[in-house]
């Protein structure tokens, strides 16, 4: 029997036209599948990860295993992350925090890197700012010192309802059912000046044994579990060539080279 199915559930909605980082319009959101993995090694799955590029933002979901790696693959940089999101603080997903601060930090980040995730989200940065205070302390050291700001973490912990909002791009968070653990989901809308048209994502991800307590509202519903995941991103694709979202499968991607190297 293979690992348990995981349930990535995608809500878009379809949203006016309008600059964003070099190739994309400031009303497109990038969507890439970074890990879909479980808690199970798998060489071919790394942890749960995913990357929206919504507006001028680069927002980061789940934090996984391998998750450096693979934004090296979407040549991301760390560095350049500028939040991440947790839905919950099962250790599947939140175990590259470490490689993301950190790496993020000695690439060049200058200011400090903002998580928001539920209760219990301080208390494991604390915990990760002292067990990493020996390299930090070294890093920061002559000759060649690290910014100290850019190591710093802003950590919130999240309730119901609008999480940021710096006037283009807009996160709210709202609780999924997830059985005897506390889980939120987040909806990411890229709002326009030009009337009240949004362009929407909800990310959840879960497994899939607890999707009767799902509640999706949304236009362009697709739920694909674990094993469909990867077919069903082109599928995906054809759903959302009208509103000028895309989605990238970088694990399928990694398995392609593999396999050509083979």
């Amino acid at each position: 029997m293979g690992p348990p199915a995981y349930l990535i559930a995608l809500v878009l909605s379809l949203c006016m036209p309008g600059n964003i980082l070099a190739a994309m319009r400031s009303d497109e959101m990038r969507v890439t599948l970074l890990g879909t993995g479980t808690p199970f090694p798998n060489a071919e799955r790394f942890g749960s990860a995913i990357l929206i590029e919504a507006a001028d933002k680069l927002l980061l979901f789940e934090c996984g295993r391998g998750v450096v790696i693979r934004l090296t693959q979407a040549r991301v940089s760390p560095k350049e992350i500028d939040g991440l999101l947790l839905t919950h603080l099962h250790s599947n997903h939140v175990v590259g925090i470490p490689d993301l601060w950190l790496s993020g930090w000695f690439l060049g980040r200058s200011e400090p890197l903002p998580i928001w995730g539920p209760e219990g989200t301080s208390s494991m940065v604390e915990h990760l700012v002292r067990a990493f205070a020996l390299d930090m302390h070294i890093r920061q050291a002559v000759p060649d010192p690290l910014p100290a700001k850019g190591v710093q973490i802003d950590a919130e912990e999240v309730a119901q309802g609008e999480i940021y909002n710096d006037g283009l791009t807009r996160v709210s968070a709202f609780l999924v059912d997830h059985g005897t653990v506390k889980l939120f989901g987040y909806r990411i809308e890229i709002c326009r000046s030009l009337g009240s048209h949004l362009r929407r994502y909800e990310v959840l991800s879960e497994p899939c044994g607890f999707r009767q307590g799902h509640r999706l509202f949304d236009s362009c519903c697709l739920e694909c579990q674990f094993e469909e995941l990867h077919a069903a991103v082109s599928a995906l694709n054809r759903v959302c060539r009208g509103c000028r979202t895309s989605v990238r499968d970088c694990e399928a991607q990694a398995r392609c080279r593999l396999s050509l190297q083979e």
